[in-house]
C-alpha cells in the first residue's frame, strides 16, 4: 500500500453473493491496519483466502463467511477528575514539546 489515503476515505466494502452467503465473501479495504491484517490472512491460510486484487490502496480478498466479524466499537475509558487532569497535563506538555517551546529541554 503506498498511496496514503485520508480518514476521510478510508473503507472496508463487503460483497456478499446471495448464493455463496453461507459459504464466501469478498471483502475490500483501504484501512492500513485492515490491508495488513488480510495480507497475513493470505500468508497465514493461503487454502483458504484468495487475493482478488491489490493495488496501490487497498486489498480485496476472498474469505470464508464464517470468518468475517464486524468491528467492535472502541470501549470508552472511565477517568477520575485526577486521571483527566493528569492526562490533559501530559498532553499539552507533549504538545509544546512539539512545537518547541518551554518543555522542550533546550531552554
Amino acid at each position: 500500500m503506498r498511496e496514503r489515503v485520508s480518514l476521510d476515505e478510508q473503507e472496508t466494502i463487503l460483497s456478499i453473493v446471495p448464493s455463496q452467503i453461507r459459504s464466501r465473501i469478498s471483502v475490500y479495504s483501504c484501512i492500513p491496519a485492515d490491508v495488513r491484517y488480510y495480507k497475513r490472512m493470505s500468508v497465514d491460510h493461503p487454502a483458504e483466502v484468495a487475493v482478488i486484487r491489490e493495488d496501490d490502496y487497498g486489498i480485496e480478498i476472498e474469505i470464508p463467511s464464517s470468518w468475517f466479524r464486524r468491528p467492535k466499537k472502541p470501549n470508552r475509558r472511565q477517568m477520575s477528575e485526577e486521571q483527566r487532569a493528569a492526562s490533559v497535563a501530559r498532553l499539552s506538555a507533549a504538545r509544546e514539546k512539539q512545537k518547541g517551546g518551554v518543555n522542550h529541554g533546550n531552554v
